[in-house]
């Protein structure tokens, strides 16, 4: 099979995380993977290609619309028979060009407004839409998806066939060993939580480390504020996947204070070695992978004392640290496998195969969506902005109101 994983960039996250594992399974298992890159180039591009993918770019010129860039990325989609496409608008408007014979799956990975609008543009040309989180399914269906084209396929990632702690061992006293990894992003993440709740641990006496992974805008900010703690924590920048996986076996607790999520795939890495997740209380994200009280705690958004309580139960109960971490490698293992999230993209496909042959399948237009594409989709791009800003002057369009971040179904939190 031709299989063609689709995105607007390969830049560095969980999303190329996921979107590397599943081309390593398909390979493995004789398929044809290619990336495409259809807005810029990531920064994990060059990497992929290192790992021996094949990776194709198709990107905007400032001297052609959004229409012909959408024709160049449907004519090189046309031979593949599997599509998945990750937050790639122009190629979501380009799905009527596919054959019919060709599946396509547009994958939703969080619920931010854009990306919500995106994966559920141009329906009647995909074939299903998969969602890594229940929330996400919610806001497509909301959003106007068909419910029944909507499914919910958790990521995965990769899992030790045995408990991974046991070979190591526990020491029965030392410090917490805590973990933050992800971007230094407060907006997304509420990194500026942890000095507040760091703070409080040493106030309580608690013996602790905390290493922090990654880079961001508030980096300095979270720097200058987890100074009175001094050498208990290092900051160590962004890391490679596999070395931050290496030093999740090092780790007793992975922090996560966010304020908004899909499914992370630090989560689920951190639960599949045994590292025990006190992460914020997120319907439909954290609460689908972590079961508070059983392998894991959940803490309302915010909640400094909530996380700080949290960690200093876990800094003195250590039998129920080693209960928690057990569970959650179990967890991982029954439900959050990177053969599992491969093995149901693979059966989704075959399920709209199996609808085509009974003519039941979607038939596709032929055409590019133009809906998709925003104003002016015949305009050359370099023109678009100027085009708008006469047409707002004189009154001939509606000025820009600007939606919201994140889609919220009504009546969720």
């Amino acid at each position: 099979m031709k299989i063609a994983l689709v995105t607007y960039a390969l830049q560095i996250g969980g999303v190329e995380t996921f979107l590397r594992r599943l081309a390593r399974y398909y390979r493995a298992k004789g398929h044809d993977v290619c990336f495409l890159e259809t807005t810029e180039k990531g920064r994990w591009s060059d990497s992929f290609q290192q790992d021996g993918f094949r990776v194709e770019r198709i990107l905007p010129n400032p001297w052609r619309s959004r229409r012909e860039h959408a024709l160049a990325i449907g004519g090189f989609l046309k031979d593949f028979d599997l599509v998945l496409l990750n937050d790639a608008p122009f190629a979501q408007a380009a799905l009527g060009l596919l054959p019919d014979r060709a599946v396509a799956i547009p994958v939703l990975h969080m619920y931010l407004t854009s990306m919500v609008k995106t994966a559920s543009a141009n329906a009647g040309n995909w074939d299903a839409l998969a969602a890594v989180c229940p929330a996400g399914a919610r806001s497509a269906i909301h959003h106007g998806a068909d419910a029944g084209r909507v499914s919910v396929i958790a990521n995965g990632v990769e899992v030790p066939e045995s408990f991974p702690r046991e070979s190591r061992g526990r020491e029965a006293g030392g410090p917490l060993r805590i973990g933050y990894i992800g971007s230094l992003n407060h907006s997304q993440k509420g990194i500026l939580y942890i000095p507040a709740i760091v703070e409080r641990l040493l106030a309580e006496q608690v013996d602790f480390s905390l290493d922090v992974i990654g880079a961001g805008p508030d980096a300095e900010a979270l720097a200058r504020g987890l100074t009175p703690a001094g050498e208990r924590v290092v900051q160590h920048g962004p890391l490679p996947n596999d070395t931050v996986v290496g030093m999740l076996g090092q780790l007793d607790v992975l922090l996560m204070p966010s304020h908004f999520e899909g499914l992370p795939v630090v989560l689920l890495e951190a639960m599949s070695r045994g590292v025990v997740p006190v992460v914020s209380r997120l319907e439909g994200c954290t609460d689908f992978a972590v079961t508070d009280g059983r392998d894991g705690l959940l803490i309302p958004v915010g909640d400094v004392e909530g996380f700080a309580c949290a960690l200093k139960r876990l800094a003195t109960e250590k039998d129920l640290l080693a209960e928690f971490g057990k569970a959650a490698w179990r967890t991982a293992s029954e439900r959050f496998s990177s053969q599992g999230t491969a093995e149901g993209y693979l059966a989704l496909a075959d399920d709209c195969l199996q609808r085509k042959k009974a003519g039941k399948g979607i038939r596709r237009s032929g055409t590019v969506d133009d809906a998709t594409l925003d104003d002016f989709p015949y305009l050359p791009v370099k023109l678009v902005r100027p085009a708008r800003k006469v047409l707002r002057t004189l009154r001939l369009m509606p000025p820009h109101r600007p939606e919201p971040f994140l889609y919220v179904v009504p009546g969720e939190p």
